[in-house]
């Protein structure tokens, strides 16, 4: 069964033809015919759909449609009409009818558009479901995802804090960098310790070496009494040192020992002090590539890089958008004080066809404004902001310009690889095909994998 239609239409033929055609195509229809009766039916009964005509004595469709998006905001509902205006569609829509379709059309395209919009319920349902029944095992902390790339991460959460090694966290900004240097502390041995936190790349060169290792009373201009540096805070806990692709090769020097020889001087003074800590790192840049160019030492890489963690940007996950883009309305809802259920079928296609170049935290602040902006308990595209709007009017535009399925395929390829820098064992797992289908294809398109490395 392809899903379950509720049939509204006071046409005694059309109550006969149209659930008889869409019985045939693989629907379970009931149909009534007047909106009263629909919303008694469906007071009983639960349906995927509900497909209305608009001209209708007493509760018409669009009141119908009005009424039951205040009750179910999460209904899938289509307007059908012989009587189709400008006006009609734009209210139908803003409304919340997900399809607005004219008489006369053919059995054909009627199925087609009830197949899609019921197709796209069903994933967004699959998506709630996975949420809630992975959620025990795939949640930590705020951290969400499904998707193979997460679960890669999870597993080397879960490796990680099980020991002490230092830990070294990549991923663009926005990823959840320090959400997974978090779920690292507190899941670990160290949980009940201090978990102390800096941006590397917030502090001027000049200061953050009194900021990690402190300082004594008279040490420079200003040094009044003797100060604590964040090292001998973190002790017997975790430092999180954020951005340290940021640090000069000045601080990198003072770090290295620190790891090396276990202790910290703190800045203009002769004693040692014993610090026992856990480095856990990370940075948006590539740490091999400012090795090559002499601008991050070799050594210092191999004392943080022991276990390394790499968080996939958000638009090469893109089946974790929904779970997200319901976490973060519940989340931000709440912080808003505001009642918000969900968003309209077409808000969701913007979201989803997004590319997100600041990724989960992009997504949240998108969310954000959209619950401040809207005055309706579902969001609207309308409360989107513009880069999300315009990409979605650009996509369909190009759209129209069909490209050989052979020339998609070799972009997303390249876009991947490029991801990946290179690697073919991760973009195979990416793509979810075998590393030898991966390699015959490049073949095929002529893609050299040295442009990627």
């Amino acid at each position: 069964m392809k899903g379950k239609i509720l049939f509204v239409d006071d046409d005694k033929g059309s109550r006969i033809i149209i659930p008889n055609l869409l019985s045939e195509a693989g629907f379970q229809v009931t149909a009534c015919e007047s909106g009263d009766e629909a919303i008694a039916e469906f007071e009983k009964e639960n349906y995927d759909l509900v497909l209305t005509d608009i001209r209708m004595p007493g509760l018409d469709g669009m009141s119908l449609l009005k009424s039951l998006k205040q009750k179910y905001p999460e209904l899938i509902v289509v307007m059908i009409t012989a009587f189709a205006s400008i006006d009609s569609t734009v209210q139908a829509i803003k409304e919340g009818a997900e399809d607005y379709i004219t008489k006369p059309y053919t059995e054909e395209d009627l199925i087609r558009r009830l197949e899609i919009v019921i197709e796209k319920k069903q994933i967004l349902d699959e998506n709630k479901r996975l949420q809630l029944e992975l959620s025990a095992k795939y949640q930590m902390g705020n951290i969400i995802g499904v998707s193979s790339g997460m679960k890669d991460v999870y597993a080397w959460i879960e490796r990680a804090s099980k020991n002490n090694l230092n830990v070294a966290i990549y991923g663009e900004t926005g990823t959840g960098k320090e959400l997974v240097a978090r779920a690292i502390h507190f899941t670990g041995g160290r949980a009940d310790k201090k978990f102390v936190t800096v941006n590397c790349g917030s502090i001027p060169e000049t200061l953050l070496e009194s900021e990690l290792f402190g300082y004594a009373k008279g040490a420079f201009t200003g040094a009044t009494k003797d100060k604590i540096g964040l090292f001998e805070s973190a002790d017997q806990g975790t430092l999180f040192l954020d951005e340290i692709g940021d640090i000069s090769k000045n601080v990198q020097v003072k770090l290295l020992r620190a790891l090396e020889e276990g202790f910290i001087r703190r800045v203009g003074e002769t004693k040692n002090r014993r610090v026992d800590i856990r480095i856990i790192t990370a940075t948006n840049k590539d740490l091999g590539s400012m090795i090559k160019e002499g601008s991050f030492r070799e050594d210092l890489f191999y004392r943080l890089h022991v276990i390394p963690i790499y968080l996939p940007p958000l638009r090469l996950r893109k089946g974790d958008i929904s779970l997200l883009i319901d976490h973060f309305l519940k989340k931000c809802g709440s912080e808003a004080g505001k009642t918000v259920n969900g968003f309209t079928s077409k808000a969701v296609d913007y979201l989803l066809s997004y590319f997100w170049p600041g990724n989960v935290r992009e997504l949240e602040n998108v969310i954000q404004r959209a619950i401040m902006l809207t005055e309706k308990p579902i969001i609207s595209h309308l409360n989107l902001p513009p880069q999300v709007k315009d990409h979605a009017i650009t996509d369909r535009r190009q759209d129209k310009d069909l490209v050989r399925l052979a020339d998609h395929e070799k972009d997303y390829l390249c876009r991947v690889l490029k991801e990946v820098k290179g690697n073919t064992s991760r973009a195979a797992e990416i793509l979810g095909i075998q590393r030898s289908t991966l390699y015959s294809k490049l073949n095929r398109y002529k893609v050299k994998l040295d442009r990627f490395r």
